[in-house]
């Protein structure tokens, strides 16, 4: 059985936001404070300026978007190497039911 791997490398944060430079601009609310910008101090239960957005009440979603491409891909490269797998299997069963016949379809005239 044919095992195919994926030897390749998904980009990393920096160089995928070095081909995207729009994606710096990409905002959505902070889930931290649900776009407030204030957050309660765990400590003493006061309101404070939210941490994970400074205030704002919204964060870069770039983060966010360049995750959702990387599952994207590696959800592509699983299906494309289930099916490559497969396409094998079936190449396999195929030519060996011809006892080392060349198949019809794959014969050439002289």
């Amino acid at each position: 059985m044919l095992q195919t791997f994926f030897e390749g490398k998904f980009l990393n944060f920096p160089d995928w936001l070095k081909r995207n430079p729009d994606a710096e601009e990409l905002e959505m609310e902070c889930d931290e404070c649900d776009g407030t910008g204030e957050s309660v101090c765990e400590h003493c239960g006061s309101e404070i300026e939210c941490e994970t957005c400074g205030g704002s009440g919204l964060i870069n979603s770039a983060k966010a978007a360049y995750e959702q491409q990387v599952e994207h891909d590696k959800r592509i490269v699983r299906k494309y190497t289930n099916w490559l797998t497969r396409a094998v299997e079936h190449r396999d069963e195929a030519v060996g039911e011809g006892a080392g016949e060349t198949p019809k379809t794959l014969r050439t005239e002289d």
